[in-house]
């Protein structure tokens, strides 16, 4: 009998700290995720990064480096500087100016 209290007491230990460390990681990733959002997200609210009609690329290219952030899963995601999706959370990927152009027609957008 003593050894089965052993054992529960054990058990609820053990189960305790995998809770303690998870909600420990979801915090942190959670911050991180925060902090990531406020350092690359630096439009204003007027102008999305959510492209509707005809995209125009280059306008959108305002550093003229050849080369934008677009979202893989929303083509028509797309900024001239790092950021994060607006729609899904992902993290906008650096293209070229090309390469968006080409994901833009291959998912049927209209681009300039």
């Amino acid at each position: 009998m003593k050894r089965l209290s052993v054992i529960i007491i054990a058990a609820v230990f053990v189960i305790s700290l995998f809770s303690l460390a998870s909600c420990s990681k979801s915090s942190k990733s959670e911050q991180m995720k925060n902090m990531q959002s406020q350092q690359v997200n630096t439009q204003s609210p007027e102008e999305s990064i959510v492209r509707k009609g005809q995209i125009d690329l280059n306008a959108i290219d305002k550093n003229h480096d050849g080369k934008v952030y677009q979202d893989q899963m929303h083509w028509n995601v797309i900024s001239d500087v790092p950021g994060i999706c607006p729609l899904c959370d992902m993290r906008l990927q650096e293209v070229t100016i090309d390469k968006a152009r080409e994901n833009l027609k291959e998912n049927g957008f209209d681009v300039k």
